[in-house]
């Protein structure tokens, strides 16, 4: 039988994803005030790192008004093919009010990596059927060109540029200029629980590790669901914050975030976390270890929203000088106070149970909290925050869902599987495709080898398809770098095989974190008495990962 969450299950709204959160940070705002709390001392929720720009819930609220307008104006959804609204944009705290402006003129909202070529767009482009474009001003080129090779038609006036400015072209800081003078209108509004179903509210691309990237459908209620699972707890004391405040506008928790916004995980830090919670989001634009660093001594970071592949740069490339404080490997003159940081969140990619502690140490034994999900789930399967997982596992199975892990015949097992995941926050397929990864009992096939226990506990290993079938049998390629993690020596590994399926055999590629003579030798020998098995260690510069921080094992081969 299926695995339940141990977590009773939450009563879910019928609402859009847009009221859900508006509601909730309007309440905020109302209750400050009605405490006695002036408009003039509303704290950001969104604040771009690099500049200090910042938005409050009123201007987002005013701002997303004012795009959904717009794109009425645009005649947003006049026909069934002219729903989708596409963002092709390196990261902005603006996509926070395009996004929600696009859901409250009914659009369906996607967002495009900026570094994709001309052909991959175009792909894009045509799949979503997008009639309009927020873009870069730098990028517009790249955009007109996909429209053409995709043999796509776009009025001019349906591109809008996020920065940047170009003749003939709107923009939207225009558009938001004039958010005060928005004509009062209805934004769509969901009240019918089939409708929350059904109508969709985003198109996210999965990162495309294990191939071409796939268009995920993600309805309302997939997210109101999710944000009800996953953060549904985080507003119940919101407002006891507020009453409790002396100064009425409590000091909102600060979290950085260097995520992209066109993956589940970073838009949902942007978007949703804010606004459900209160808590500040400080954005960049991408990752670099001192940029980084020196947002959190700026703005005096709380907490990290991150990956494992960010907390993996910054132990390696920076040394620890004393509590709460960091210098750069490469120029230790620069020192940087990281001591506000009271927790980190880890996600998007597996995080090596050997490493946790270390990352740990690294902010002075602030806690590592990991989550597990993916974008067919609305990026919800299982986590620590309502409940604190077993050892060695990844999380527990989130409320209102269930899981079974499967063998290689499809039939449910104890032991390592393939996992499934069934639940309102589980996606209906993908765009342009009619194979679907959700089965006809509902349950979502992850392609991700786990196992899960009666308590809920979900133990993530690999990608089904990482597996290394060899002569003595199936091996994990995680396994063997949890194994190699375990030493100093390390940097950074991954495990891939090599030969034919059957006779494969594993070869580990390893970033020395000292180069030393005969240390790949002592590595094999390592991995001989440790798993019992023969293997290969070449040393590299560096392992080939995605933006998201996975690794891209593919590619293992020709680095």
């Amino acid at each position: 039988m299926p695995i339940l969450s141990p977590i009773p299950d939450l009563k879910v709204p019928v609402v859009d994803i847009t009221t859900l959160f508006f509601e909730q940070a309007q309440a905020r705002v109302d209750a400050a005030i009605a405490a006695g709390g002036s408009m003039e001392d509303e704290p950001p929720l969104l604040v771009d790192g690099i500049t200090g720009r910042s938005l409050r819930f009123t201007d987002i609220k005013q701002q997303s008004l004012a795009v959904a307008y717009a794109l009425r104006e645009r005649a947003l959804g006049s026909q069934p093919e002219s729903q989708a609204v596409a963002v092709f944009s390196p990261v902005d705290i603006s996509l926070c009010c395009i996004h929600y402006g696009t859901l409250m003129a009914a659009g369906v909202y996607t967002a495009l990596a900026p570094e994709l070529d001309t052909m991959e767009l175009a792909r894009r482009l045509a799949e979503v059927k997008a009639t309009f474009v927020f873009v870069a001003a730098e990028l517009l080129p790249t955009l007109l060109a996909a429209y053409k090779l995709a043999d796509l038609s776009i009025d001019q006036a349906n591109i809008i540029l996020v920065s940047g400015s170009c003749p003939g072209y709107t923009t939207l800081s225009s558009i938001c200029s004039e958010a005060g003078k928005t004509p009062v209108f209805e934004p769509y509004a969901i009240t019918d629980v089939d409708e929350q179903r059904s109508k969709v509210a985003m198109i996210i691309y999965t990162s495309g590790t294990t191939g071409n990237s796939k268009g995920v459908v993600i309805t309302h209620g997939n997210l109101v669901h999710m944000y009800t699972m996953v953060g549904g707890y985080s507003a119940r004391t919101a407002l006891d914050n507020i009453s409790s405040s002396e100064t009425k506008w409590p000091e909102p928790r600060r979290f950085l975030s260097a995520l992209p916004l066109c993956f589940i995980y970073g838009h949902s830090v942007l978007c949703y976390q804010s606004l459900a919670t209160g808590d500040c989001i400080v954005q960049l634009p991408t990752f670099d270890v001192a940029t980084y660093l020196g947002a959190i001594e700026r703005y005096k970071i709380d907490r990290l929203s991150g990956t494992p592949n960010i907390l993996h740069n910054l132990l390696f490339r920076t040394t620890k000088v004393g509590k709460g404080v960091v210098s750069l490997v490469d120029m230790p003159t620069r020192e940087f106070d990281i001591g506000s940081v009271t927790a980190v969140g880890c996600g998007g990619a597996a995080l090596p149970n050997c490493r946790r502690q270390r990352y740990s140490e690294y902010f002075d034994g602030a806690p590592i909290v990991t989550g597990y999900g993916q974008t067919e789930s609305s990026s919800t399967i299982a986590g620590g925050w309502w409940q604190k997982p077993a050892p060695g596992a990844v999380g527990v199975l989130y409320p209102n869902s269930m899981a079974k892990v499967i063998d290689a015949e499809g039939q449910e097992t104890a032991e390592f599987g393939e996992l499934c995941v069934a639940g309102p926050h589980v996606t209906r397929g993908y765009i342009g495709r009619q194979k679907s990864p959700v089965d006809a009992d509902g349950f979502l096939h992850t392609g991700d080898y786990a196992r899960i226990d009666a308590g809920g506990n979900v133990f993530l290993s690999c990608r089904m398809s990482d597996i290394i079938y060899s002569a003595q049998g199936p091996i994990s390629p995680a396994s063997i770098e949890s194994v190699l993690f375990e030493q100093l020596s390390v940097e950074d590994c991954a495990v891939a095989g090599e030969g034919a399926q059957g006779q494969a055999y594993p070869v580990a590629y390893v970033v020395p974190a000292l180069r030393t003579p005969g240390l790949l030798a002592e590595l094999e020998a390592w991995l001989r008495e440790k798993t019992g098995t023969s293997i290969v260690c070449h040393e590299v510069g560096a392992i080939p990962k995605s933006p998201a921080g996975k690794v891209l094992r593919h590619l293992l081969g020709h680095v």
